[in-house]
């Protein structure tokens, strides 16, 4: 759902040649669930994420069932929140995230129920150091309404949130970090440890 193919992440026999001995779970994916901050919204009102930082302190494998806490200090419509992921039952942290949102007028239909980010598919690359110097990547995405029924039954739906509800675009957005880092820059031999996003302008469609 992210668009991040990375062999760590799809290739069996790559990622037991790793440290990691096995596949491990996309990062950012985690990080999506940062959509029940949608549970705080009232009067049908869209998160939008202002600020987004994170670090992913242990591996998350596949299959793996991981509890979120989420501490939130809001003044209004502002606010800031704390997220901590562990596995079920036990302490541990295995990634933190913090940031700054704010909640808008009510959530245009037209952007209710976007689903993931829609990526072209591109060759994945395994970059060096000496490669790396002064090397720049784009990647132009979209949001595909088809997706919509992926995010609502992988993510909305097991974490207790409505289906229908409009999931801030910065978040989706904030997801393709995971291919940028994992198959562009270095590439997949690369594991993705901390990120930390700011939005600068944002345009109504």
């Amino acid at each position: 759902m992210t668009g991040d193919r990375s062999s760590l992440h799809t290739d069996g026999a790559f990622a037991r040649r790793s440290r990691f001995r096995e596949r491990v779970a996309h990062g950012k994916l985690t990080v999506a669930s940062l959509a029940a901050l949608m549970s705080l919204s009232r009067e049908h009102r869209q998160v939008r994420f202002e600020s987004l930082k994170g670090h992913f302190r242990e591996p998350i494998r596949p299959r793996d069932r991981l509890l979120l806490r989420l501490a939130v200090r809001s003044h209004g419509y502002v606010g800031e929140f704390n997220a901590t992921w562990t596995h079920d039952g036990h302490a541990k942290e295995l990634a933190v995230a913090t940031g700054r949102y704010r909640l808008t007028a009510p959530a245009d239909q037209s952007l209710t129920g976007l689903g993931l980010l829609s990526t072209p598919r591109f060759e994945e690359l395994d970059l060096d150091l000496d490669a790396l110097g002064g090397r720049t990547e784009t990647i132009g995405f979209a949001t595909d309404p088809r997706l919509l029924k992926q995010i609502e039954s992988k993510l909305l739906i097991p974490m207790g949130l409505t289906p229908g509800c409009s999931v801030s675009p910065e978040l989706l957005a904030a997801l393709m970090l995971s291919p940028l880092v994992g198959m562009r820059l270095p590439g997949h031999r690369t594991v993705f440890l901390s990120f930390a996003s700011r939005v600068q302008q944002t345009r109504r469609l």
